[in-house]
């Protein structure tokens, strides 16, 4: 997946955002995630690895484009 890269870009946590989540969310293979804010979908689309599925949610209009 290509990506932009922004000021506010939320890639650099990542590794923070799945330890968070692994630490507090049991059995996430059978759960779903909400990437709100999703930006450039860089959080939703590294987290589908880890969840049955992810949805996104973003007011900015190139969002929904992406």
């Amino acid at each position: 997946m290509n990506t932009l890269n922004y000021i506010g870009c939320k890639h650099t946590l990542l590794k923070t955002l799945l330890h968070v989540c692994n630490e507090n969310i049991s059995d996430m293979k059978s759960k779903s995630f909400m990437d709100l804010f999703a930006g450039t979908g860089m959080v939703g689309f590294n987290m589908l690895e880890n969840f049955k599925t992810c949805d996104a949610n973003d007011l900015e209009y190139y969002s929904y484009i992406i």
